[in-house]
């Protein structure tokens, strides 16, 4: 009787203790919603980062976007279109582009959707690069792919 009633007790206790937790407003395993454009973007949640740039941050400004959310291991500044290339977005940096985003360095964003794998999707001439390899290697992610291609990731 004892073998079954000590771990049931145990789940019951733990259910328990992530409901108070919950009504109490903690969040113990969610993650904290996006704080700005590229961080929405990031995080592939299109409307909140349509509802920044509406609420007047520029898509070409350079975010602040926590670590791991981009395969980077250190917070590191972006802009939205970078966030939408580094998080396998081409959905998303389409939009962007339509919403006004001004790609500038467009040889540099091509060389990052090469680098990323997602070129297909978002060939140089969305960016206003002419059609050439910009990159050619082993893909590679986050900040090892913004400093390849000369973009800062500070």
């Amino acid at each position: 009787m004892a073998a079954i009633l000590v771990p049931v007790s145990a789940a019951f206790c733990a259910l328990l203790f992530f409901v108070v937790a919950e009504a109490a407003g903690a969040r113990l395993f969610a993650l904290a919603p996006p704080s700005n454009v590229a961080e929405a973007v990031a995080l592939g949640d299109a409307a909140r980062a349509l509802a920044f740039i509406g609420a007047g941050q520029s898509p070409d400004g350079r975010w602040p976007v926590r670590r791991g959310l981009l395969d980077s291991q250190k917070p590191v500044r972006v802009t939205a279109l970078q966030a939408a290339i580094l998080s396998r977005n081409p959905e998303i940096a389409g939009l962007l582009l339509r919403r006004g985003a001004h790609p500038e360095h467009g040889e540099s964003l091509a060389c990052l959707a090469q680098a990323d794998a997602i070129d297909r999707e978002l060939p140089p001439a969305t960016f206003g690069a002419a059609p050439a390899e910009y990159y050619s290697g082993p893909m590679i992610r986050g900040t090892e792919a913004l400093a390849r291609c000369g973009l800062e990731a500070d």
